[in-house]
Order: C-alpha cells, then sequence, then structure tokens
C-alpha cells in the first residue's frame, strides 16, 4: 500500500455525505407539510388516536412484506383491521425489532442486510399511516420505491449466502427466471380485476373484511349502469359497517333518491355533508338535490359552504343565484348568477338562468341579451327558446316570440307546456287556426289540461265554430267549476246561438 493513503472513512467525508443530502430531506419536509395542510383542509385526514394509527402501522409493516413475497389477495383498497388490532400490533413490534437487532448485528459482514432492511422501514415511514390520509389501512402504490430495500436485502443477502459455491450462477439465473415468470402471473392476473370499475371493488370485496370503501364504489358503479336494486343493498350495507363515511351516505341517498324515496334520501345527503365539511363535490350536489326539492334555503347553505372552500367554484355560484331567486331575493340571486356569467362566460346554462332571473326583474333587455347568447352557444336549447320567446311577449313582438316557440315545440314536442305557450302567441297573433292545432296537441298529451280547453275554445270560437267551441268550454267548467272566464265565455256564446242549449 503507497504510503500515506488512507482508506479509512474520515468523520469529514461522513458530515459530508450527510451535508451534501440536507436539501433533499428540507424539500422531503416541505413537501410533506404541504400535503398534509391540503389533505387536512380538503378533510382527509384522519381524526383516529394517535395509538390507533401507531398500531396499524406497526402491523402494517407486517402486510407490506408478506404481500411483497406472496402478493395474493390485492385489493384497491385495504379496510382496516376491526378486531385484534392491538395483539397483532404487539406481534408486529416484536417481530420488526428482532428483524432490525439482527440485521445490525450482521451490519459488519453483511451491510447489505442493514441497508436494505432501513430502506424499507424509512422509505415507508412517510405513508405508514402514522398521519393517516384517506380511508385505507395501507395500499399497494406506496410499496414502489420501500420495495427496493427488500429486493436490496433478498439479492444481496442471497449472493453473501451462496459466497463462491461453483453452481452458485446457476442458482441465481434459476431464481431469478422463477421470480420473472411468478410476476408475470401475477400481473397477468391481477389486470384482469383492474378491466372496470366493477370488477375491481366486487374483488376487493372478496378478498377482504368489512370492506365498505369498495361496497360504496361499487354500489356507485351498479347503479351508474341502472343496477339501481343491488346498489341499494351495498350501500346500506356500507353505511351499515361505518356510518360515519360520507360517500357511503352519499351514495345511499342518491340511490335512494332515484328509488323515491325522498325524505329518507334527504336525511342521508344531510349526514354526508355533515360528516364531510369539506367536501365541495358533496356538499354542491346535496344544494343541487335540494333545491329540486324546492327547499331553496337548505340549498343555498350548501352552495355557501362549497364557495367558502372554493370561491371558483362557479356552478356552485350559479346554483346560489337560482337558491336566492326562489327565495324571491331577485337582487342576491342577480349578484351570484352575474358572477358565475362572468367567471363562465361560454355556459350557455348561466346565461340562460342569469336571463330568467333579468326576466323575472323586468329587465327585459337584458335578459333578451342573455338569452340570445345561450343560443349562440347551444342552438338547440329549448328553454332559452321558450323564454325569448316570452321576453320578446313581454315587448310585443309577437311574430318573433313565435318563431321561437316554435322552435321550442319542434325541439320538444310531446312537451304540452311547449305546445301551449305556442298556441297563446299564435292566437295573439291572430292565427286561431294554428293555435286551435297546438292547443288539440296540448290536449292529446294532456287530456285533463284545463286551460288548453278554454283556449281551444277561444281559437275555434275566433273560427266561426261554435258548437266546437261549446264543447270545450262546458270540458274546461267541468273540470274546473270554478273557472269565471270560461263560464262568462260560454253564457256569451249560448246567448248569441240558443240552438246550442241544451234540449
Amino acid at each position: 500500500m503507497p504510503s500515506g493513503l488512507n482508506v479509512q472513512p474520515s468523520t469529514k467525508s461522513a458530515f459530508g455525505l450527510i451535508y451534501e443530502k440536507l436539501p433533499f430531506f428540507a424539500l422531503a419536509a416541505a413537501g410533506s407539510v404541504v400535503t398534509y395542510l391540503v389533505q387536512k383542509t380538503g378533510g382527509a385526514v384522519s381524526n383516529d388516536t394517535l395509538s390507533f394509527r401507531v398500531a396499524n402501522a406497526l402491523w402494517s409493516y407486517l402486510r407490506y412484506i408478506f404481500k411483497t413475497f406472496w402478493p395474493a389477495d390485492l385489493a384497491v383498497i385495504y379496510p382496516f383491521p376491526s378486531h385484534w388490532l392491538a395483539g397483532l400490533a404487539m406481534v408486529a413490534a416484536t417481530l420488526l425489532v428482532i428483524g432490525s437487532g439482527w440485521f445490525i448485528f450482521l451490519a459488519g459482514r453483511h451491510p447489505c442486510l442493514l441497508v436494505g432492511w432501513f430502506w424499507f422501514l424509512g422509505t415507508l415511514a412517510p405513508v405508514i399511516g402514522l398521519v393517516q390520509i384517506g380511508s385505507q389501512s395501507m395500499a399497494d402504490r406506496y410499496m414502489y420505491i420501500p420495495s427496493i430495500g427488500l429486493f436490496i436485502l433478498v439479492v444481496w443477502g442471497l449472493n453473501d449466502l451462496f459466497g463462491s459455491w461453483p453452481q452458485k450462477q446457476k442458482i441465481v439465473t434459476l431464481a431469478g427466471t422463477v421470480a420473472l415468470a411468478g410476476c408475470l402471473v401475477c400481473t397477468w392476473v391481477q389486470i384482469k380485476y383492474w378491466q372496470d370499475s366493477i370488477s375491481l371493488f366486487r374483488h376487493a370485496m372478496e378478498v377482504t373484511t368489512d370492506n365498505y370503501v369498495a361496497c360504496a364504489c361499487l354500489a356507485q358503479a351498479l347503479d351508474a349502469i341502472g343496477q339501481e336494486d343491488e346498489a341499494l343493498t351495498l350501500c346500506t350495507n356500507a353505511v351499515r359497517i361505518e356510518p360515519n363515511y360520507p360517500p357511503g351516505q352519499f351514495f345511499l341517498g342518491m340511490v335512494l333518491l332515484k328509488k323515491g324515496k325522498s325524505e329518507e334520501a334527504l336525511s342521508h345527503l344531510s349526514a354526508a355533508a355533515r360528516l364531510a365539511p369539506f367536501d365541495t363535490t358533496m356538499h354542491y350536489d346535496f344544494g343541487k338535490v335540494l333545491l329540486d326539492f324546492d327547499r331553496p334555503k337548505e340549498a343555498a347553505a350548501c352552495f355557501i359552504a362549497t364557495l367558502d372552500n372554493n370561491p371558483n367554484f362557479t356552478e356552485a355560484r350559479n346554483g346560489l343565484g337560482k337558491a336566492y331567486w326562489k327565495q324571491g331575493k331577485l337582487d342576491q340571486a342577480t349578484n351570484q348568477l352575474s358572477q358565475a356569467v362572468t367567471l363562465e362566460p361560454d355556459n350557455p346554462q348561466f346565461h340562460y338562468d342569469f336571463g330568467t332571473v333579468l326576466l323575472a326583474n323586468s329587465n327585459v333587455d337584458e335578459a333578451i341579451a342573455q338569452f340570445s347568447e345561450a343560443l349562440r352557444l347551444k342552438p338547440d336549447y329549448a328553454d332559452a327558446h321558450g323564454n325569448l320567446a316570452v321576453a320578446f311577449i313581454r315587448q310585443g313582438r309577437a311574430r318573433e316570440a313565435v318563431l321561437h316557440f316554435s322552435e321550442a315545440v319542434r325541439l320538444q314536442p310531446n312537451d304540452p307546456e311547449r305546445r301551449f305557450n305556442l298556441g297563446l302567441a299564435l292566437l295573439d297573433n291572430y292565427q286561431p287556426a294554428k293555435a286551435a292545432f297546438q292547443f288539440s296537441e296540448e290536449l292529446r298529451l294532456a287530456p285533463d289540461a284545463t286551460k288548453a280547453h278554454y283556449r281551444l275554445a277561444q281559437a275555434l270560437q275566433q273560427q266561426n265554430k261554435p258548437a266546437d267551441a261549446v264543447r270545450h268550454y262546458r270540458e274546461a267548467l267541468r273540470l274546473t267549476p270554478e273557472f269565471p272566464e270560461a263560464k262568462a265565455a260560454l253564457d256569451q256564446i249560448l246567448s248569441t246561438n240558443p240552438n246550442l242549449l241544451p234540449q
């Protein structure tokens, strides 16, 4: 050995190795803090006790090792153990301490064991669940980097074990080939479960116990393809297992809503919103449901909660405007809907809703501008055609109103209200024959429409068809006896046509 050559590691060189990695530790720490704050704001940080999280973390370390070398019963989501977690954690802690001590003892002769083992323990620590994010007890994806440590331990450890055996190369080649073949088979099996959501979550339920997350997600997937009965059973089961799981409550509420059980549905949707105060999407969807059930005050509260967490959620702002409108707060509604249009000017729904409130507030010119913009963005928007026609009627522009009412009828020919509005416009535009056709079509779709009988009678009377007119006036009065306009019109036509009086 040349004189003066120092092959022993110095304290200075060790410090240099640590110092050069400090920026990476700082970045990792900053990323961890940001992730924690974002997830906490979003309501994803678990409120489980520290002792529970520590116990789950210890047990999960063993489960990760086992599933790395025996990848059976893999699932997209693993629920927390419901029994014996304290006992399992004690067993896991004992084995981890024994393993760590053993690898430290062998570090002098086989440093690869120490490196691999603590690589696994250290890189898995940030996601082991001491700070719990989400509803999973563990996740296979968290092992991408930690598993490298286990493979270092195994591969280099086997290399040291076999030492200079003459057959080492053949044995290692055979072992590698078998391991690779096993990985290919496992991958092929797992890919089948990831073909669609139904297969994925059904498999998760088969290989785990009390998996309320998979249960709720499978229910959502089945509901999306119309299998509402099974979806209802699954959602009910998910809520039974874990009543405090917000998506389970929410999915159950939505399925009950489709089944026509509105009161029961609203109670579960309310529970979901209460359990997930920072879930903007959940609050927004609940607000929409409340708005559909004509409960605008409660809907407004949901939309406000959504906007508190996400001020740029334009759909929620638009929904808040509609909720204010239904409460008769036109100024507040106009303010919110105007902001929604400004934030998202290419949304035809927003222009339509804004125009509707402007029309209700007698701002006809501005309403026409909004409906026209909605139609520019979406030419087949039947509601916009209908409300634009109403605005034209307000301005006395009957001919333009007829054009847009006609377009609304063309787009929705089986809507009785569309037929009635077009008939009225035609009647006001001195086209009684065409009006009579529209009222007749409305009665075909809705035979008990009192006003349609009344207006059809008027149209027939204008065509000098008194007998037919009398028949429809009488039908209107049969359906609605307290209808003074119809009674007055009938009396007038009978006074001039006494031959139509009952014999």
